[in-house]
């Protein structure tokens, strides 16, 4: 017989049955079959930073019978993040622990590093069913105090003309986000006559829009429930916490500063321009009569004073 499991034994002799018949058989499953053990479980299918996951890992022979001793499984994890510039790292292999009840092993692992996960189970060094698979780890629960804060907003403005920040969400073990759904608040002292806005773009970050109408200091503050977002900004606690910025009179002179400016590139899919901040590449723009949309190697200069101010 190919299949494992207690027998009971008949012996004929002549068609008649012997006094050894009804003796019990036990048949025992074979030697371990990676290629026929699996895994299953919330963890085989993915993980989220910094939370254990659990998948259970069934041991087979060739023919499919459940092992019933401990073949001691391994495993290796490999993480990796990033577009066109990727971070690859090796992370702490699951740990396995067998059941003799329901002859399973719970395989248990935690990574703290958000991306792909590449997760090889192997008996005898060999893989498993469906290893090496590769599942999502998604980012903790957004950190306020990792998330970060950038753009020409964060130093201040002109009285009267719209800043500009982006908020980048981050968990606790810096991994940046890549949902929405975060409550964040902001709130702008002295008031503007409008409250600024918070725009989710549903992809981790968030757009902050202000536009002051009183000159002098201000506290721009981003909370998410009770504490403060502080990087990226000058931050301070006195006299009310929060980002302090600089709000300038439209007519106040601003000292160009070389080291601040900066430049970007402008890029125009289909009808709709857009720009994206980054370093110049210099080199042939194409005419405006092979790209009727308009020159493709067209740039911007962002002015800023020596305040960090962008010139109005």
């Amino acid at each position: 017989t190919t299949t494992a499991g207690e027998y009971t034994l008949t012996v004929f002799v002549d068609g008649v049955s012997t006094p050894v018949s009804g003796a019990k058989v036990n048949v025992s499953p074979g030697p371990v079959s990676a290629v026929r053990s699996e895994a299953e479980g919330t963890g085989w299918f993915g993980a989220v930073a910094g939370v254990e996951a659990v998948f259970a890992v069934t041991g087979r022979d060739a023919f499919s019978n459940i092992r019933s001793q401990d073949d001691s499984p391994t495993s290796e994890l490999q993480v990796t993040r990033g577009g066109l510039v990727q971070e690859v790292a090796m992370v702490a292999p699951a740990t396995f622990t067998f059941d003799p009840v329901s002859r399973r092993y719970a395989a248990r692992y935690t990574v703290t590093i958000a991306g792909t996960l590449e997760i090889s189970v192997f008996f005898g060094g060999a893989h498993i069913t469906s290893s090496p698979r590769t599942i999502t780890v998604a980012a903790a629960a957004t950190d306020p105090l990792k998330s970060v804060l950038s753009g020409s907003g964060t130093t201040g403005t002109v009285m009267g003309l719209s800043a500009s920040i982006t908020l980048q969400a981050v968990d606790s073990f810096g991994n940046l986000k890549s949902v929405g759904g975060d409550p964040f608040r902001v709130t702008l002292e002295p008031a503007s006559t409008s409250d600024p806005s918070l725009v989710d773009n549903n992809d981790g970050t968030y757009t902050i829009l202000y536009t002051p109408t009183v000159v002098g200091a201000a506290t721009l503050a981003v909370r998410l429930r009770q504490a403060y977002v502080q990087l990226g900004c000058n931050f301070n606690t006195v006299p009310t916490s929060g980002c302090q910025i600089v709000v300038k009179a439209q007519d106040a002179v601003q000292v160009l500063d070389i080291e601040k400016t900066t430049y970007g590139t402008y890029t125009t899919p289909q009808t709709r321009p857009f720009r994206v901040i980054g370093d110049l590449i210099l080199g042939f723009a194409s005419s405006a009569g092979a790209n009727p949309t308009g020159p493709s190697g067209a740039f911007i200069i962002n002015t800023f004073d020596t305040d960090g101010v962008q010139m109005g």
